[in-house]
């Protein structure tokens, strides 16, 4: 972070092109993962340090370099294989890979590299940097430790835990290996060189903010930064969850909903959540009424006027600032719902705005055999700290079966179980929360 960090006090085109030098491997190697294509994954690394150079002066300190740029190469990755898709619809004929000039690979990398990305992409915030830390970067136990905030010996079990979730993601698609070996195998194949002129013409674009891009590339970046956006928007991305219930022998199904957020989706136009605080009424048929009041920032260097919400899995009924005011806002609906918000003050840079939403969601809590159910992962994607209050009320009478984490405190108000945790979500992490209930006997 420090040649960062230098590129963006001083614009140090030096440092930059240092930190290009250092890091393109693992960018040019992810991407050729995915496209199979040596040119499209050097356009790709180009738009991914772009894109870098573009936001560094918003990057916070506590980020980790490797995981940006992971999670980075797969938007842009993605975006480019859409493009391709959308051009070989057009022009009716089928795209021919190049292939890449080397030895042929290991029978079992073969079978491991088109789906690491994606297997990596599937597990949660901190198992993924650890690996990327332990087995892309060569770190040692202590260094993955001090990078995560943990000790030496919590490290170890958290990248042997990781690793252990990759062995079964690789293992159900019927790649035959251990944990071990793919340690290794990851640990050989990761990293691959890229082409010897690429460092230096990424240098040199990226640091001139992607001026000297061409359409192709600049097409990229605006499409990677679409799915940065989406991706942010999906404040909650809801798990299948299978369990048993020992007391009752009762089989919960897996099931896949996503929970409501107080202002679910993106905010486009320049504002960035720093704590949002929820209360969600579970009614007797499944429904959720919500209350909510979200607290953001302007991180821009420009006065802001509204707030943009995209991809909504909630209907905001009201929306009021923190004086009581009636703000105005349009709906527009589609395969889901989006939202446009005008201030009732504009906010200048560094400026704060509060407001408070209220809405509801159907078809959240699921049911089966008695027992309703509710999982989902509070993502919110951001590069900063973000703290959550989430207040969950079961219907009155209800029972409550099981919780996790054990951050979530359980308590009752007279016949009523009410769920509560309050978290700083730090910047690219994450929140896993489910719980399970059975119903009042009517």
């Amino acid at each position: 972070m420090e040649l960062l960090r230098e590129y963006a006090r001083q614009n140090s085109e030096s440092a930059f092109a240092e930190l290009v030098s250092r890091r393109i491997g693992l960018v040019y190697s992810a991407a050729l993962r995915q496209v199979r294509d040596p040119d499209q994954a050097a356009e790709i690394t180009q738009a991914v340090f772009i894109l870098l150079a573009q936001k560094a002066g918003e990057i916070s300190d506590k980020t980790i370099l490797t995981g940006w740029l992971f999670k980075t190469t797969r938007f842009t990755a993605l975006a480019q294989m859409r493009n391709m898709a959308r051009r070989r619809r057009r022009e009716q004929e089928f795209h021919m890979h190049t292939e890449t000039e080397q030895p042929a690979p290991d029978e079992l990398w073969e079978q491991v590299s088109p789906l690491l990305d994606e297997a990596l992409g599937a597990l949660g915030e901190t198992d993924r940097q650890a690996l990327l830390l332990r087995y892309f970067e060569d770190k040692n136990l202590t260094d993955v430790g001090r990078q995560l905030g943990m000790s030496e010996d919590t490290a170890r079990k958290r990248v042997g835990r990781a690793l252990d979730k990759l062995h079964r993601y690789f293992s159900k698609r019927g790649v035959r290996s251990t944990g071990a070996i793919l340690a290794t195998l990851v640990t050989a194949n990761s990293i691959q060189a890229a082409p010897a002129p690429l460092a230096a013409s990424i240098a040199a674009v990226a640091t001139a903010k992607g001026a000297a891009a061409g359409s192709s590339s600049l097409a990229l970046i605006k499409g990677a930064l679409k799915l940065m956006a989406w991706t942010k928007a999906k404040t909650t991305i809801v798990v299948g969850i299978i369990a048993l219930v020992a007391a009752t022998s009762t089989t919960v199904v897996v099931v896949k909903s996503r929970a409501p957020q107080p202002v679910p989706g993106n905010r486009t136009d320049g504002l960035s959540p720093t704590m949002e605080t929820m209360t969600a009424d579970i009614q007797s048929d499944g429904s959720v009424r919500f209350e909510a009041t979200v607290e953001e920032v302007n991180r821009t260097s420009k006065t802001v006027n509204t707030d943009r919400i995209n991809d909504s899995d909630t209907i905001i009924d009201q929306l009021t600032d923190e004086s009581g005011n009636a703000m105005q806002f349009t709906q527009t609906t589609g395969s889901r719902i989006s939202y446009l918000i005008t201030l009732n003050k504009p906010v200048p840079p560094g400026g704060k705005v509060s407001y408070k939403a209220a809405g509801r969601a159907n078809g959240m809590i699921k049911s089966d055999a008695g027992v309703c159910r509710i999982g989902y992962n509070e993502y919110p994607g951001n590069d900063f700290d973000m703290r959550r209050i989430t207040l969950w009320r079961l219907p009155v009478g209800a029972t409550l079966l099981e919780k996790n984490p054990a951050a979530l405190i359980a308590s009752t108000n007279g016949d009523q179980v009410e769920l509560r945790i309050d978290r700083v979500i730090p910047p690219q992490g994450q929140l896993e929360i489910s719980f399970s209930y059975k119903p009042p006997t009517p």
